[in-house]
């Protein structure tokens, strides 16, 4: 098979899965050109992986839902008009598996999807050679192990921390769950992505370097 961009992207959108699984070309796809039998299964798979998703399965990196509602219409006052627009929700908020099918769009990671594949029982030489997952290139032990310099550190948490005070309107909970819980929303909005733990651990070492600074201010 031909290189493309599908096989080094790190994350696809569900379509472009479903395309790959199908077995036909996601360009032809993106034009159409297609027969209607690979178009009905290509439109299974999209269900199949929205149903993985809804059932917890498969994991998205980003959830869009279709949102309809009557609105004022701006051009014309007294008249209402259907507004129809893609929200992103956040993965864990469990409201977006509520929505039908064909008004849920999800962008994946390769690796999940390869996670999710061979989970459900399927061979590597079933897997469409784009959604196997690529070697990662590893740097030098040296490099890899080389420690983060003090002061660097120390520069990063107090960028992380006026940036997680701006986005907490000045104030960061104490309990560094809880704050992780908003920071982790706010990264979601921007379409971003971090678990709760390494957030958490993060605002411990902001806290840890508060106290540094107030008792060398004693």
């Amino acid at each position: 098979m031909a290189l493309s961009p599908w096989h080094v992207a790190s994350r696809l959108s569900f379509d472009d899965v479903a395309a790959l699984l199908a077995g036909f070309d996601i360009s032809l796809a993106k034009t159409g050109n297609v027969h209607d039998h690979e178009i009905k299964e290509y439109e299974e798979w999209c269900r199949v992986i929205v149903r993985a998703a809804k059932h917890g399965d498969l994991k998205p990196w980003i959830v869009e839902v279709l949102e309809e509602e009557v609105v004022e219409d701006p051009a014309s006052e007294g008249y209402f008009i259907n507004s129809v627009e893609w929200q992103y929700r956040a993965v864990d908020d469990a409201s977006w598996q509520w929505h039908d099918e064909n008004k849920i769009r999800l962008v994946l990671e390769r690796q999940e999807v390869y996670r999710w594949l061979k989970a459900s029982g399927v061979a590597d030489n079933d897997i469409p050679e784009a959604l196997r997952v690529m070697p990662q290139s590893q740097a030098p032990a040296a490099q890899r192990d080389k420690p983060l310099h003090h002061r660097r550190r120390q520069t990063y948490l107090t960028l992380i921390e006026a940036l997680a005070l701006e986005a907490m309107g000045g104030e960061i909970p104490d309990e560094p769950y809880k704050a992780a819980g908003i920071l982790q929303a706010v990264l979601e909005r921007h379409a971003l992505k971090l678990d709760k733990d390494p957030i958490a651990d993060t605002v411990k070492e902001i806290q840890a370097a508060r106290e540094d600074r107030s008792s060398e201010k004693a």
